[in-house]
């Protein structure tokens, strides 16, 4: 009988399915986890909102023409691992410093990781221009501060991005958050 012996190299072909399979393999997980995830839209009328841009930008002329001060503070009332009772609080100063009374305000806390977590909120006037209002977060983090004031006087709206119960003593929070965020520890 005769013995047959294999070509050196014979399992090569072999190593070019496998790493294509597993290039198969890794691209079907990252499809998925793509689409079962954040889809990072938004707002659900883009397009409208793109075209209304010129309004926007006319509105933020207004708002720069009132020549109004104002001061957000959110402060950190109870926490635990995962959540905050947060009393955010805005102060609105007129060109001669006075407070912007008769009001409503309103806002919302987001979450930039998606919408599920966003918390609406409702400022109450407390004092002369400071409005206030407290709530429950579901979680520490990021969030942005969206708020919208409307009354006799004009239309005044901002946003502020908050880090709350971060440990800032953390190395990743030294570069452009501690300059444009408000820490709420």
């Amino acid at each position: 009988m005769t013995e047959t012996t294999r070509q050196p190299g014979w399992w090569y072909p072999y190593i070019f399915v496998a790493g294509f399979g597993i290039v198969i393999l890794v691209n079907g997980t990252l499809a998925y986890f793509a689409s079962s995830s954040f889809s990072g839209l938004v707002s659900s009328q883009a397009y409208e909102e793109g075209l209304a841009y010129n309004t926007a930008l006319a509105m933020e002329r207004e708002q720069v023409a009132l020549g109004w001060t104002v001061t957000p503070q959110v402060a950190l009332l109870a926490k635990n691992d995962e959540a905050a009772l947060l009393e955010v609080a805005v102060d609105y100063r007129d060109q001669n410093g006075n407070g912007v009374t008769g009001m409503e305000v309103v806002g919302t806390l987001v979450r930039p990781i998606g919408t599920k977590d966003d918390q609406p909120l409702t400022l109450s006037p407390v004092a002369d221009g400071r409005y206030v209002a407290r709530l429950e977060i579901p979680h520490l983090g990021a969030w942005h501060l969206n708020v919208t004031g409307q009354g006799p006087a004009g239309r005044y709206q901002f946003s502020q991005r908050l880090v709350v119960g971060a440990d800032v003593s953390q190395r990743h929070w030294d570069g452009w958050c501690k300059q444009q965020c408000l820490i709420v520890n």
